[in-house]
């Protein structure tokens, strides 16, 4: 455990980036897409493209509906809908980002700790709130409302992943319960409507986490979990529809995402990069930039959560499984806030405006700050053709996007001195107190 946390730390360290007020460096670290929509979490919020990555704005914390150290879920449903997990609610969105606004029903005021799209306009998620009793919700109008599925609300159990089939008539989904600690598998073969559990071996594994399902065998998935003794994750593979598991892939990094192109699956890892497996089973770590964040584009493509001041972009593409990566986004050309017309809100919830968050007020007065953070440059100069190549030198550290695990903050250019070495202090006095592999709370690879 303690030298996962070292790991993690000297990198922070080489990185020597600019810390954020929730206290982590810029860093890009989840991603998702559909059709021409990619949807990217990160340190700042989130970040949309509308356009198939040739151009991305920002979404702001308070605009998604949670803030602080927090890596909220993403996923985007039938229709363009953006949804967020949050400690508050499911947070989504209609009209492409522009306002926001909390699912309704059963699930009104949960913390929602996954989703799952399972066909066609069903929507199914699971909650870890503190004080209410959890379980699993499903909603049949795209997330709009969700109502709670008989036979799973548990007292005492936090529900921490949901995974669907391809065609979404299979899903499965994962709790903890406290007292005893144990962790129970849960199938479902009706898109969700009701579940059934299946005992999990590994027993009181907290952060037992769904991965994915096969695209094409909706009896294969994988999941993650933890080695209580080396701190090491451990990917599961099951062939059965989870009633048993074989360990297939061990690491010292986190693992964040799983993905597949065509037949072979992928791994995303914290803080280095991806594993592949043709097979899904025989997982080799693969060289290239340091993706730590994972999604398929369509059947064949991939895109990557990568690091700015390692590889000189904050998200690649790739279409040959992960061989090469073309970049799309770096930090410093994020075009602001996403172009909304103004007093924008979500009609979909009852009593809207009252209910809704509208983007472009709540992120505008906090944009300038953010530019300068992140380093954006003018759009004369906002191309992508100056990029460090995977295997650049590093420029100098007064130049460079300094960031975190996977994209950072520019420094300055020119004239004054370099801050590296008091954020290096700064990373020094934070690591000093770290204890153990801090987990993320949200995304697919929470």
């Amino acid at each position: 455990m303690f030298a996962r946390a070292a790991t993690v730390c000297a990198a922070l360290l080489m990185l020597g980036g600019a810390a954020w007020g929730n206290g982590r460096n810029a860093a890009t670290i989840s991603v998702v897409s559909s059709g021409a929509d990619i949807f990217v979490g990160a340190t700042y919020g989130g970040v949309l493209s509308r356009d198939g990555g040739r151009s991305f704005g920002w979404i702001c914390e308070d605009a998604l509906g949670y803030g602080g150290p927090y890596d909220p879920e993403l996923t985007i449903g039938p229709g363009g809908v953006l949804m967020a997990t949050t400690f508050t609610g499911l947070a989504r969105s209609e009209d492409h980002g522009c306002s926001w606004g909390n699912a309704q029903g059963d699930l009104a005021g949960h913390a929602v700790s996954g989703i799952a799209l399972a066909g066609g306009s069903a929507v199914v998620a699971v909650t870890a709130s503190g004080g209410r009793t959890n379980g699993i919700f499903r909603s049949t109008d795209g997330g709009r409302t969700f109502t709670a599925v008989a036979g799973t609300a548990r007292a005492a159990d936090l529900w921490t992943s949901v995974r669907a089939s391809a065609g979404g008539q299979r899903v499965y989904a994962s709790s903890y319960t406290t007292a005893p600690p144990s962790t129970t598998l849960w199938v479902s073969t009706d898109a969700g409507q009701s579940f059934n559990p299946i005992a999990f071996a590994p027993g009181g594994a907290s952060d037992y986490r769904l991965l994915g399902v096969d695209r094409s065998d909706p009896m294969v998935l994988w999941a993650r979990t933890t080695d209580d003794f080396t701190s090491n994750d451990r990917i599961l593979r099951s062939g059965n529809g989870g009633t048993s598991f074989t360990s297939v892939f061990t690491t010292t990094e986190v693992v964040t995402q799983l993905a597949q192109s065509g037949t072979t699956t992928l791994l995303s890892t914290r803080p280095s990069g991806i594993a592949r497996a043709p097979d899904g089973i025989a997982f080799t770590t693969v060289p290239g930039p340091h993706v730590i964040g994972i999604a398929p584009e369509g059947a064949t493509g991939l895109l990557g959560c990568t690091s700015d001041p390692l590889d000189g972009h904050s998200l690649a593409r790739s279409t040959d499984q992960a061989t090469s990566w073309t970049p799309i986004y770096r930090q410093r050309n994020l075009a602001g806030v996403i172009d909304c017309p103004a007093g924008a809100v979500a009609s979909w919830l009852a009593g809207a405006p009252a209910g809704s968050r509208e983007t472009r007020a709540l992120c505008t007065p906090q944009w300038s700050i953010v530019a300068l953070q992140l380093g954006v440059v003018p759009p004369d100069d906002a191309g992508l053709p100056d990029a460090a190549p995977p295997d650049a030198p590093s420029p100098d550290a007064a130049q460079i996007d300094d960031g975190g695990d996977g994209c950072g903050c520019r420094t300055g250019a020119g004239g004054g001195k370099s801050i590296a070495p008091l954020l290096a202090l700064l990373a020094l006095l934070l690591c000093r107190g770290t204890s153990g592999r801090r987990r993320r709370a949200g995304s697919s690879g929470r």
